[in-house]
């Protein structure tokens, strides 16, 4: 800024500062125009350091009168940092309790929106015994809490203030902010608290500031870059490389980033001061990770790294993500997840129009980065999105929605279809063929990753296993980071696994008849119905989940060749399946467990029986005894208009089956065997499979194969 834009604004501090009495407010026109060329500038450019030392005392004294102190606190909006002698000066001001009761609320909410930029912490948490005195006062008590949470370190966690703070939830119940204050004070010392914490809550600390620290956090992204960078400089060079493969350009990544940076109050603080090079890294108590650059340093001290101020920084180096994907600081990943809330709540429920749909993708695919990168699922992303997908129109980062929902963990299906399934249900219909297609292919990934990764932690999906086995899996296992020892559901996978299959292939059966069997819609379909039948040769899943028949017959009316060619190879596979689990069944493999599988051996034979008879024994509308139980396929055939020239029975036979006549025609014309008309070709079927076989088409021969017996000729006459 020039000289001539600062003299304004220094003189509209100086006004407010130098008045010594209360000023009258109506008709003050200096007054006025002061305090609009500060909310001018602050709301545009921000404040400096030393004009927020002093207007922290004239708002946080309230010599100018509780207006005028409520306008210039919120106004306090930093261009760079916060001088920590600003804090210090609120809370003094706090403790003579000369500032109304409005005010003080006020300040302590200024300090919890600008906590991320101030620029020491080291005296601010040696007032951590003064700060939590104030807790009795109730109107302060949401506001205190969240800022303990921020301050509160392993040394702070004493036996007194347990005490205190579970007396105040015995009078006032279980509030969220004080849930959220025993559970950092429970993981850094769990011997001192043996209730059981509920955490059923979308928020623990209040969330009336978002549109205020939005309005800091674009401040922020406006300040100097070049100035930011020469700063930054040396200090850059200290922190591990991030992976920036998939990110925009630095210009554009100062003014999008919502991550913050991976930084430590020590590190920088030495730093400054030039005693970094006295600093002894492995020698000392705690390590900052910043000064980690080097795969051997990270082994020499990983006893002692002390990870980042702001824990969302995880997501910016794969290195840090190594780190806590490995630690067993329960703290760190609690951090991470309350600020993954907070910040998902601001991008996508709170103001998603403000925040932009580039700043929302850059937040999203990170987030699906690092959950591919601990294939498991987060349960606080899981809550957000359950909210978010209410009010989703279906468009904004599709792609990064569906795929961060196939890493849902597993819950009770009766949970999983109201929060998840049914408003995603009601995009689904109401929305186009691709996007039902992205959908589909969504819930297979979905059920993939649910019976290889989600099962680690279930043990009724792992009902091979012996004994032994089983009661390792109920310990926390080694790659699981977003472990829940308390508060778990108590359900069976099991049921879950086999009614999400059932809910996700009725969906499909009323997909394929609003999208008239689109081509795209059977092969995401088809892509379901594999997984399904891969689930016990793949997975070790104990039992198998058969699709409707009315889905299988409506994909076999498909006009498409690959898809009918498809279909005959999921259902062979299906058919493998079942043989196998009878094997086991008869081995004594599964003696003394209940397999409900068998329950649907006889849906299995009728679907079989139904292909066969339409695809090869050209018998697809007999009214025996059999084709009467599959309805699907039963009408009288005096409703068929002969003129045709072809029998009822053939109409869905190999060669006359609509979505291989293409195939017949050029079969026809390339046989040396004499062939002249459809018809004909039933008597060299074989030929004709071998044929479709030569185009790809080898679901049919699999099928036929497995189902029909050939008989080997007779060396006799």
């Amino acid at each position: 800024m020039s000289s001539k834009q600062r003299n304004p604004l220094n003189d509209a501090v100086n006004y407010l500062v130098t008045a010594d009495s209360k000023l009258r407010i109506k008709g003050n026109e200096a007054l006025h125009k002061s305090l609009e060329v500060i909310e001018r500038t602050a709301t545009s450019l921000g404040l400096s350091p030393d004009q927020i030392l002093q207007l922290v005392d004239v708002a946080a004294s309230g010599k100018q009168g509780e207006t005028v102190s409520k306008k210039l606190i919120k106004l306090l909006i930093p261009a760079t940092k916060v001088p920590e002698t600003a804090v210090l000066k609120a809370i003094s001001w706090i403790c003579t309790n000369r500032p109304s009761m409005t005010i003080q609320c006020l300040l302590i909410r200024w300090i919890i929106v600008v906590y991320d930029y101030i620029d020491r912490r080291d005296r601010l948490h040696g007032l951590y015994g003064l700060l939590f005195r104030f807790l009795h006062f109730h109107s302060l008590l949401p506001y205190m809490c969240q800022l303990l949470y921020f301050l509160t370190r392993r040394e702070d966690v004493k036996l007194y203030r347990v005490r205190q703070l579970l007396e105040l939830q015995k009078n006032l119940g279980q509030q969220p902010y004080l849930t959220g204050l025993l559970l950092i004070y429970k993981h850094y010392q769990p011997g001192l608290l043996s209730v059981v914490i509920n955490r059923n809550y979308k928020s623990l600390f209040p969330t009336y500031d978002r549109k205020w620290g939005a309005m800091v956090r674009l401040i922020q992204e406006k300040s100097n870059p070049l100035e930011r960078s020469q700063n930054d400089t040396v200090l850059e060079r200290l922190q591990p490389k991030l992976d920036t493969s998939y990110m925009a350009a630095a210009s554009k990544r100062r003014k999008l980033d919502c991550i913050p940076d991976i930084h430590s109050n020590a590190s920088r603080a030495d730093f400054a001061k030039g005693g970094f090079s006295k600093l002894n890294l492995l020698n000392g108590t705690v390590v900052p990770f910043v000064h980690i650059s080097t795969f051997g340093k990270l082994l020499e001290s990983i006893d002692k790294i002390e990870f980042p101020n702001q824990m969302g920084a995880v997501l910016k180096s794969r290195l840090l993500q190594h780190v806590i994907s490995y630690s067993s600081d329960k703290v760190a990943v609690t951090r991470f997840q309350f600020w993954l809330q907070a910040t998902l709540h601001e991008v996508l429920l709170d103001y998603p129009l403000e925040n932009g749909n580039e700043y929302t993708a850059r937040l999203l695919r990170l987030l699906k980065s690092f959950q591919d990168f601990l294939q498991e699922g987060i349960p606080v992303l899981d809550a957000v999105l359950s909210s978010y997908i209410c009010q989703w129109n279906g468009l904004d980062n599709r792609c990064l929605i569906l795929k961060l929902l196939a890493r849902c963990r597993l819950h009770q299906f009766s949970y999983f279809r109201e929060s998840i399934l049914n408003p995603l249900g009601k995009l689904f219909f109401s929305s186009a063929v691709y996007f039902k297609c992205q959908t589909i292919q969504a819930l297979t990934d979905m059920l993939q990753n649910q019976v290889a990764v989600e099962r680690l932690h279930h043990e009724e999906l792992v009902s091979y296993q012996t004994q032994s086995d089983i009661n390792t899996t109920k310990s926390k296992p080694m790659s699981v980071l977003f472990w829940e020892e308390e508060g778990e559901e108590d359900f069976k996978t099991v049921d879950f696994v086999r009614e999400f299959i059932q809910f996700v292939s009725q969906l499909c059966l009323v997909a394929l008849q609003c999208g008239r069997s689109h081509p795209l819609l059977e092969h995401c379909i088809l892509n379901f119905l594999e997984m399904a039948s891969f689930l016990h040769k793949c997975y070790q899943v104990p039992f198998v989940v058969f699709p409707p028949a009315s889905l299988c017959v409506r994909l076999l009316f498909s006009t498409n060749p690959y898809t009918v060619s498809r279909l005959c190879s999921v259902i062979s596979r299906f058919k493998c399946v079942f043989q196998s689990l009878k094997m086991q069944q008869n081995t004594g493999q599964l003696e003394g467990r209940r397999n409900e599988s068998f329950e649907s051996v006889t849906e299995v034979n009728k679907t079989i029986l139904c292909l066969i008879n339409a695809l090869w024994r050209c018998k697809a509308f007999d009214h025996s005894e059999e084709a009467r139980q599959m309805e699907e396929l039963s009408f009288s055939p005096e409703l068929v208009d002969q003129r045709i020239g072809v029998d009822c029975g053939e109409m869905l036979s190999i060669y006359h089956h609509q979505a291989f006549s293409c195939f017949t025609y050029k079969f026809i014309k390339e046989n040396t065997l004499g062939i002249k008309h459809p018809t004909e070709i039933k008597v060299c079927k074989r030929e004709f499979l071998g044929y479709l076989e030569r185009h790809n088409l080898k679901g049919l021969n699999e099928f036929v194969s497995s189902v029909i017996i050939r008989s080997k000729p007779s060396t006799t006459k």
